[in-house]
């Protein structure tokens, strides 16, 4: 079952600035023999009326593959935009705002809000977001009704469509705010999807469903203190349900309907020198739609997940040198769901009855934290984190990781900024039994031993007022010494780095690039002693420049670019053989031209350009296999134009 849960997803409340130590914070400062009549700020100007900016763009893609609307967010022909950042604001505190980008394209999005100061405030919200997967997949299935009917060899389009519409209001007081937000998410289009017919065979499976989302809640604040009080609730609609396939009934059931909510409570307390935080949630997720039957297969289910997480934050300034923190996170998932069986499914291996379980999982996250001023320029931080999760009907039920970590920071030399930082971490646990019919030998990597060591380097140099030069590398090893089956090493590092440099007041430029290696090593057999092994190499490079140049035709122009390049490759070898492997290439560039007709009116034109091209050893052609039905050859290859042109006023 999936549970679309990802927008109650809870932070806890931030509140920004440094604490102060106690007795010399602004809150403390005595006032009483200060004049403060000619106090003013020469720089707090407020604008009344109406001020900003509205445009509007027209343009055309010239495109022979869809794919590249994820980069001009248009596919190919004609287009055209809005674009506002206005904005209204009145002596008496009322105000309204319009904020547009892109809307009207395929990845716009529009934001309209009125309100008067923290008394209340209204705003309505609403964007696209169009994905293409590939534009040539092809099939002679296509979905008629509630199943896919043979017929002509046709191509279809992988892409995925998302309207998002949303709505909020609150309404508050000095100390005091309510609030209440609703937005729903409509997603549309066809995706790749594996079924049975008698043969394997891959289909464009339609894409239709609704979430919900629902949010209300007060909060509460004083000089010292915040505390919050909310309800979150996710409803998950799947208008697609039991598909045929031709004269196989019931060949494809999509994700079912499913609920959740949560109720969280969260809140922070400053004692000068000494914060606490803390924040705890209770929730439910649940799904009751009928499921289809095959077989011997699960006859219903009630599903059901409670979850219940926590969280105690204390940071406290011992001394002006020195910060402490500590802090403890609890999660809670406990799967209560009811499920029914026709009968009990054999093992055809064993023999045995093959159970369907629920499976519970226990976190518990503990932190401590230093950080010391050693001298003016040089800081050292310390920190000590313990990882203990216990799962239900596991191979392993209880893990425990311990790590530790420093870092040291220098500032003391002119125009130099360096961290360096390093860590080691530990992971074991209970008693290792394998289940099912699997090798005694094999560990999986998410419970098995482990040991990591990492370290990472970060330089910020500035060796010219107008030059500056950031570079960071990093490495991480994971060992898996116990491992004889199963992952028994991995691999990640790389570098960035990144140059900005300003070479007159009218002309800057900045370079940027990088690198990323991850390789993983793994030691297979099906019973017994390892026998033979495999090697995952996978890179990842980019590299970018770009300028600007301004004040040309009387201070009227700017000319600007940007080019980025971006490569990924993949290489898996299994014992002496080595697979055909992937790789992802794009060269993007854009080129631009802003010219001020006068103080309000100017005009852009961007030249848009995009290479791109992939091959993966998956993709087969649809009559390369007699046993197997594919989508056709869902590799990329193709270049793309973009010409778009601008005017925008401000007011």
């Amino acid at each position: 079952m999936r549970f679309r849960y990802n927008l109650i997803t809870l932070a806890l409340a931030g509140v920004s600035g440094m604490a102060m130590a106690g007795g010399y914070s602004i809150q403390d400062a005595n006032l009483d023999k200060v004049n403060t009549d000619k106090w003013s700020c020469k720089r707090c100007v407020v604008e009344y009326g109406a001020h900003g900016s509205v445009g509007v763009a027209a343009g055309t893609v010239d495109s022979d593959n869809e794919r590249s609307a994820n980069y001009f967010g248009a596919e190919d022909g004609a287009f055209g935009a809005f674009n506002s950042d206005l904005k209204y604001s009145a002596e008496s505190g009322y105000g309204a705002a319009l904020e547009a980008r892109n809307l009207g394209m395929d990845n716009g999005e529009a934001r309209l809000s009125a309100g008067h100061g923290d008394t209340w405030n209204l705003a309505l919200e609403y964007g696209k977001l169009v994905t293409v997967k590939n534009d040539h997949a092809q099939s002679n299935y296509s979905v008629v009704g509630n199943g896919w009917v043979a017929g002509e060899l046709q191509e279809q389009t992988l892409e995925s469509e998302r309207e998002r519409y949303g709505a909020e209001l609150s309404v508050g007081g000095e100390m005091w705010q309510t609030y209440a937000n609703f937005r729903r998410e409509d997603k549309s289009g066809l995706t790749k999807a594996s079924i049975w017919g008698g043969t394997p065979t891959n289909v464009a499976k339609p894409v239709d469903s609704s979430t919900d989302t629902w949010e209300a809640g007060v909060k509460l604040q004083g000089e010292r203190w915040f505390t919050q009080l909310a309800y979150l609730a996710s409803s998950y609609d799947n208008k697609v349900d039991v598909l045929n396939f031709g004269a196989v009934p019931g060949a494809y059931q999509d994700a079912p309907d499913n609920d959740a909510y949560q109720v969280m409570a969260n809140g922070y307390y400053s004692f000068g020198r000494t914060q606490v935080a803390g924040r705890v949630s209770s929730g439910e997720m649940t799904q009751d739609q009928d499921l289809l039957l095959v077989n011997n297969g699960l006859a219903g289910f009630d599903g059901k997940i409670e979850t219940l997480d926590a969280n105690l934050k204390l940071t406290s300034l011992v001394t002006s040198a020195l910060r402490l923190t500590a802090s403890v996170d609890y999660s809670e998932r406990d799967n209560s769901s009811d499920i029914l069986v026709t009968e009990l499914a054999l093992d055809p291996n064993s023999g045995n009855a093959a159970e369907y379980q629920a499976y519970d999982v226990d976190r518990t996250t503990y932190k401590l934290g230093a950080s010391y001023r050693i001298a003016r320029g040089y800081r050292v931080d310390l920190g000590y984190d313990r990882k203990e999760v216990t799962r239900s009907a596991q191979d392993r039920e209880d893990t425990t990781d311990d790590a530790v970590w420093g870092r040291v920071r220098v500032t003391a030399f002119d125009a130099w900024d360096i961290a360096l930082k390093g860590g080691f971490s530990s992971r074991d646990g209970s008693t290792y039994t394998v289940t099912g019919n699997n090798n005694d030998l094999m560990r999986r990597y998410n419970v098995a031993d482990r040991d990591r060591s990492e370290v990472e380097l970060r330089l910020s140099h500035t060796p010219l007022d107008r030059l500056t030069v950031d570079l960071s590398g990093y490495y991480a090893l994971d060992d898996y010494d116990n491992s004889e089956v199963g992952l028994t090493e991995a691999e990640d590092y790389g570098f960035d780095a990144t140059l900005a440099f300003q070479h007159t007041e009218r002309f800057n430029t900045h370079l940027f690039f990088g690198k990323q290696w991850i390789f993983s090593e793994q030691s297979g057999s099906v019973s017994g002693p390892a026998n033979w092994e495999a090697k995952v190499e996978d890179e990842f490079e980019h590299f970018g420049l770009g300028f600007t140049y301004s004040g040309l035709m009387a201070e009227k122009l700017v000319l600007g670019g940007d080019y980025v390049y971006a490569d990924s490759n993949s290489d898996t070898t299994a014992g002496f053989s080595e697979y055909d492997g992937y790789f992802a290439t794009s060269y993007n560039l854009n080129l631009y031209g802003a010219y001020a007709i006068n103080p309000a009116l100017s005009l852009r034109l961007d030249y848009r350009f995009e290479r791109y091209e992939d091959a993966d050893y998956a993709a087969v052609e649809q009559d390369t296999l007699s046993n197997l039905v594919t989508l056709g050859d869902l590799n990329s290859d193709y270049n793309a134009h973009m010409v778009m042109l601008s005017v925008n006023y401000k007011l």
